[in-house]
């Protein structure tokens, strides 16, 4: 059985997209159901009614990935089921990272006769709050409130020329540095004066390639560092200068004051960052070769 999962939890999209991705079940006699919950406990609920064997199938951007990550993660490990992300987002970076540029036909095929593969996923604790689990990103200081401040008619209109433009006011206009004590992989702790911190498993930026990334299934995450201030700073990390990547598996991050914390979309505030990988511990579906 196929749970089908689309845009935010209080909105029922009747666009194109939804539309084509139910005419392919129903053509293909794939037996599924779609989402009823409007909230996210209610959701949790829902996900985990589904057993090993069964297929979890999501259309949305990095919040959906996000949100899909925390579901699975909440089952037990055997109980989990598959996971297939259609990208519906403004930019769609977190689906992208792990299912590459593929077609929707392509995508869909995996239903039917696809491979499975398992990944890693990353989990963050912030202070006095509850676990979070992502798949794909995770940034603290500068550039981290873009995601929140861009608005849904805004996305609509200009699609990632809206995230490119805060992100380039961002970078110009914004002076400030958080100071930090990085632990890394349980080595020495370093003080870093830094404009933000950028966690990664993947390969993409707002929409902008990377350069120097890791495979999604290594038990690592990317932690690049945002050094310098304003435009500058933003064009070393596209340029992936190596002196400012660290491969780890785990990362505590204690900052001087509370800052803005961005996961897979999500608007967060913390005074400190505690990041461990989940090597393999969540099972996709992908296409066959």
């Amino acid at each position: 059985m196929i749970l089908f999962l689309h845009g935010a939890l209080a909105r029922r999209d009747k666009g194109i997209l939804p539309r084509s991705i139910r005419s392919f079940l129903m053509k293909e006699g794939l037996p599924f159901k779609e989402l009823s919950a409007l909230d996210r406990e209610d959701y949790f609920k829902e996900v985990g009614s589904l057993v090993k064997g069964d297929t979890l199938l999501a259309l949305g951007g990095d919040g959906t990935l996000s949100l899909v990550a925390d579901a699975l993660m909440g089952m037990p490990e055997e109980e989990r089921p598959a996971f297939l992300l259609i990208p519906g987002g403004t930019l769609g970076d977190g689906a992208r990272n792990i299912w590459g540029r593929k077609s929707l036909p392509r995508l869909l095929s995996s239903l039917k006769d696809g491979r499975r593969k398992k990944i890693d996923v990353l989990r963050a604790e912030l202070e006095d709050g509850p676990s979070v689990h992502f798949l794909y990103m995770i940034s603290a200081g500068a550039f981290s409130r873009v995601a929140s401040r861009a608005s849904r008619r805004s996305k609509a209109l200009f699609g990632r020329l809206t995230y490119l433009a805060h992100a380039f006011f961002e970078a110009v206009f914004s002076r400030k540095e958080i100071e930090v004590s990085l632990l890394l992989d349980g080595g020495k702790v370093a003080k870093e004066r830094l404009s933000f911190l950028l966690v990664l498993n993947g390969r993409r930026i707002a929409g902008l390639p990377l350069r120097r990334y890791g495979p999604i299934d290594d038990g690592k995450a990317e932690v690049r560092l945002g050094r310098g201030k304003g435009l500058g700073s933003a064009l070393r990390t596209l340029a992936s200068l190596p002196g400012d990547i660290h491969k780890t598996p785990s990362l505590l991050a204690d900052f001087s004051q509370m800052v803005e914390i961005c996961i897979d979309g999500e608007p967060y505030r913390s005074t400190s960052l505690r990041i461990e990988v989940l090597r393999k511990a969540l099972e996709i579906l992908i296409p066959s070769e």
